[in-house]
């Protein structure tokens, strides 16, 4: 992924996925991330240090967010939309 290095906003709503995708975390300016509408049913530590993350959006899935993610991604002021 190390030509999307530079992507900030990325929108995966309405697809299968049942986690979030590892590769993810090896963007670091990605800022918004869209994830709505999949069959996601965790979501991994890792999110946290995403360094540039500012909006998750977790709608319309089944997933549980540990309470320390959720947390670690506030208290940064990242917006999470669950």
């Amino acid at each position: 992924m190390n030509e999307l290095r530079e992507l900030r906003h990325l929108d995966l709503r309405e697809n299968t996925f049942t986690q979030v995708p590892e590769s993810l975390s090896s963007l670091p300016r990605l800022r918004q991330l869209d994830l709505r509408s999949n069959r996601i049913n965790e979501v991994p530590d890792w999110v946290v240090q995403m360094p540039a993350l500012e909006k998750l959006d977790l709608r319309w899935n089944t997933c549980t967010i540990p309470r320390r993610v959720l947390a670690g991604l506030e208290n940064r002021g990242c917006v999470v939309l669950l």
